[in-house]
């Protein structure tokens, strides 16, 4: 009896150490739910991304139609849109965190691919989208502290990349959306 015992016994350590080893789910239950909250996260950058753009384009129209032009107004209004494209820089980063957990698990390589094309997203707006902006305001700054007329020739161009930039994300975004449901993620 005790010799069938230890057979079990042996056999159930045996099985929790190779089920461990390869994962028995559990990384897949751990990639998803990284997942949902990286794509979570994600969904409010967009809703971000958005508001920051309309807030933009709605100062450089009334700047360049001289509706505000007061240096204190634009001042403020060009800090409170850096501190909507802060957060939001801060809210990818936490995004990004998310989707780098599934890199580093085993046994899950449908959620590592998805997992890269988010990030890679992510990155885009961040090293390209918020840098526009950041730029745009910097360049409404520079031209409310000298006097001189904003270029809107090098605004209108900025304004472009970014808009190109936009829709390449939004293909990317279409692209880790397909592969998604196509892998049942």
């Amino acid at each position: 009896m005790k010799r069938y015992l230890l057979l079990i016994v042996s056999i159930a350590v045996a099985m929790a150490m190779v089920f461990s080893f390869i994962g028995c789910g559990s990384d897949t239950a751990k990639a998803k739910e990284y997942m949902e909250k990286g794509d979570e996260l994600t969904l409010d950058l967009e809703t971000e991304s958005f508001m920051i753009t309309d807030e933009l384009i709605a100062l450089i129209i009334d700047y360049i139609e001289g509706r505000n032009t007061e240096p204190a107004a634009v001042t403020a209004k060009v800090e409170e849109i850096k501190d909507m494209a802060s957060e939001m820089e801060s809210n990818g980063e936490k995004a990004k965190e998310e989707y780098e957990l599934i890199l580093g698990l085993n046994g899950v390589s449908d959620y590592k691919e998805y997992a890269s094309m988010q990030i890679e997203i992510i990155e885009m707006m961040k090293d390209d989208a918020l840098e526009t902006c950041y730029d745009t305001l910097d360049k409404i700054m520079a031209s409310v502290n000298t006097g001189e007329p904003l270029d809107t020739d090098e605004l209108m161009e900025s304004v472009a990349a970014a808009v190109k930039m936009g829709k390449e994300a939004t293909e990317q975004d279409n692209e880790a959306e397909e592969y998604k449901i196509e892998n049942n993620l």
